[in-house]
């Protein structure tokens, strides 16, 4: 079939989600970018910033194309909407970047901390160095983690049983509306690591909030209960629109669902870019569950 620059071929209606002709899932893939040499700054720069999720203090591995090893390690230096400005680690600048060099992101920025809080032990000598322990068996990046004396300022709280470890979620954004309980999680010292790993990714992107007041500004979200009404095209199915007030208020939407609702969201976007957004969804009962849109 010949391409026709007028149409956007698009899936519509129910099920968008089936795979088309049998196509196997491709395994998701690092995202690349292509650093430059930027003049004006005197510096490496890379076209991602704090638009994309980085921040000041990422860590970016370049490579040349063909080479299993990297060239070299470089730190974000200063992010900016959408791009950043980089230093090689250790100060050691080169003289120039290669054709066919990529970069990729190997750790994150400056962000939201994971906070933990571990209760002091009724016996201390059964329980000594408790955080020197849990520390060890995670055996992680630990730029993003901080140790709280309170469980009311904690994402979760660690109480070490013997060979195990008893984790409970104190996330006020999830316990302050008290219509449900969380459950307990029991896990093993050799499973910490990779559990409290998962937690830190969850915690960074549920708390993500931006200070690029200069993307924020120009976008405006809104949702609401929505109701059908008639196609303007004949034949189609009946399409939704609102039916009330916005539901965001301060920040927050506090809603009742009723059988058989639907709810949208609109977000609009006055500034002077282009901009996709990502649509996320977490389960406070389970940080493996980060369900991503694009």
């Amino acid at each position: 079939m010949d391409s026709t620059l007028s149409q956007n071929p698009q899936c519509e209606g129910l099920r968008q989600d089936r795979y088309l002709f049998n196509a196997k899932v491709i395994s998701p893939t690092p995202i690349s970018y292509v650093p430059r040499y930027d003049p004006i700054f005197n510096a490496t720069v890379v076209n991602a910033g704090i638009a994309h999720g980085v921040t000041e203090g990422a860590e970016f591995a370049f490579y040349v194309a063909q080479e299993p090893n990297p060239l070299g390690t470089y730190v974000v230096d200063k992010a900016t909407s959408f791009y950043s400005i980089m230093k090689r680690a250790g100060g050691l600048p080169i003289s120039g970047l290669p054709s066919g060099i990529v970069a990729f992101q190997t750790q994150t920025g400056q962000g939201n901390a994971l906070r933990l809080y571990v209760p002091k032990p009724s016996d201390r000598l059964t329980s000594p160095g408790r955080i020197d322990k849990i520390l060890r068996a995670w055996g992680r990046d630990l730029r993003n983690v901080k140790f709280v004396d309170s469980r009311h300022k904690a994402h979760l709280e660690l109480s070490i049983q013997e060979n195990h470890v008893v984790i409970t979620v104190r996330d006020t954004k999830a316990t302050q509306h008290g219509y449900y309980q969380l459950p307990t999680i029991e896990v093993t010292w050799d499973k910490l690591g990779s559990f409290l790993h998962k937690a830190q990714s969850f915690y960074r992107e549920l708390d993500r909030s931006s200070v690029d007041i200069d993307v924020t500004k120009d976008i405006c979200v809104e949702f609401y209960q929505l109701q059908q009404a008639s196609s303007f095209f004949e034949d189609n199915e009946p399409e939704l629109w609102p039916c009330s007030s916005n539901l965001l208020h301060d920040g927050m939407i506090h809603l009742v669902v009723k059988e058989g609702c639907s709810y949208g969201v609109k977000l609009t976007n006055t500034g002077p870019y282009d901009l996709y957004p990502s649509l996320f969804y977490f389960d406070n009962s389970d940080f493996t569950r980060i369900r991503e849109w694009l």
